[in-house]
């Protein structure tokens, strides 16, 4: 198992982000974000920035559930239900300010047999995406 430092995860990013020659084929075959998603109310918008205060643009409610998101959801929703997962995929799923930062660092380093000299040229946001 290796992750790349070229990974495969270019071809799932935001269409929007994208050059739209290099990225045309994963666009016509992107399957559309089945929900709805809209605001939400105005005072649990308000709320949620108190309490999330990260978050600056606001948030978001989806589908019949009615889910939670940050606002820049909307922009990456099709791209995120339309991702491909690979058998060698590795995920880090940690709770904020629990060294996440730290915890992909050993994971990209372990599944690369240790490239300390690649990881010290890449930025760790190149080697290992984010999704949040």
């Amino acid at each position: 198992m290796s992750l790349s430092v070229e990974s495969e995860w270019t071809n799932y990013t935001i269409p929007e982000l994208k050059d739209k020659s290099n990225n045309q084929q994963y666009q016509d075959n992107m399957l559309p974000f089945p929900y709805e998603i809209r605001n939400v109310d105005a005072n649990l918008n308000m709320q949620l920035m108190k309490d999330f205060s990260g978050e600056r643009t606001g948030f978001v409610e989806v589908g019949p559930k009615k889910w939670v998101f940050p606002s820049g959801y909307t922009k990456a929703a099709q791209s995120i239900y339309n991702f491909k997962l690979r058998s060698d995929d590795v995920f880090v799923a940690t709770f904020p300010r629990s060294g996440t930062t730290w915890t992909q660092e050993m994971v990209w380093l372990l599944c690369n047999n240790l490239d300390f000299q690649t990881a010290a040229k890449v930025p760790l946001n190149d080697r290992f995406k984010f999704l949040e």
